[in-house]
């Protein structure tokens, strides 16, 4: 490696970037400010939920604009308006897994829900595509049948029955 390369890693702690040659390892091997040790060490024993690493703290993930708009998408009665909540909701979960790559920790959860959000998305999809194609086939059948009742007036001015 280039002398001149920098590493930076994120601390589990504060989440925030800390080089190579400052970090120091956590009770389980991973990256933390020196200050950060040091403010966990000096907690008094059993407290440690008010800050704990980032890659452990419980997710809340629900006031994320794409669940709302997943949600508004499942709850869509209107069939025009289905596939515009579909790509609304797929857009924001898409900007959002953008958005947790660059968000320290492991976001496990989230990631799960938002896994189950897309296939629910693809369903929703599949329905509507079911759903298009017979619309589709009914236009079709209703079609033949008005042109099969005017089939027979047709068919006789063209031979000068009518």
């Amino acid at each position: 490696m280039n002398s001149s390369t920098s590493v930076t890693l994120c601390c589990v702690w504060c989440g925030k970037p800390v080089s190579i040659k400052d970090a120091k390892a956590d009770g389980n091997g991973k990256p933390v400010h020196s200050e950060c040790e040091v403010q966990k060490l000096a907690r008094p024993a059993g407290n440690d939920t008010a800050t704990a690493p980032l890659d452990t703290a419980v997710e809340d993930y629900s006031d994320e604009s794409w669940v709302t708009l997943y949600q508004t998408a499942l709850i869509e009665l209107e069939h025009a308006k289905l596939s515009g909540r579909i790509l609304e909701a797929r857009t924001e979960i898409l900007a959002r897994v953008e958005k947790l790559l660059h968000i320290p920790g492991l976001h496990v959860e989230e990631q799960r829900a938002i896994a189950d959000a897309l296939a629910a998305l693809r369903i929703l999809e599949i329905e509507e595509a079911t759903e298009n194609r017979e619309q589709q086939k009914q236009a079709v059948e209703k079609a033949a049948k008005s042109l099969q009742a005017i089939q027979s007036s047709i068919q006789a001015r063209l031979t000068g029955d009518g």
